[in-house]
């Protein structure tokens, strides 16, 4: 549920970490990570479903590069969690 709202905040509204921290009990650079492994989270999710559906399509291609890429946007020491907050 974290990850919904952090995502819709910051896409939809244009909300920044520092307004969010306060909403989120975290600080701004945990909003950040949080994003972060959420846009990731949503990566996997969006190119597990593709697999199952069994497409013929060419790889998905997003800003930034094809999905699945490393995302420019997140430091490399931030991993996707399993338990998806």
């Amino acid at each position: 549920m974290r990850w919904r709202t952090v995502l819709w905040s910051m896409v939809a509204e244009g909300r920044t970490p520092a307004e969010l921290a306060p909403v989120l009990g975290v600080s701004p650079n945990g909003v950040a990570a949080l994003a972060c492994r959420a846009r990731k989270g949503l990566r996997q999710a969006y190119l597990q479903a593709e697999a199952e559906a069994g497409t013929d399509r060419e790889e998905p291609v997003v800003a930034g590069g094809p999905v699945g890429s490393p995302d420019h946007r997140c430091p490399a020491g931030v991993t996707v969690r399993q338990d998806r907050e």
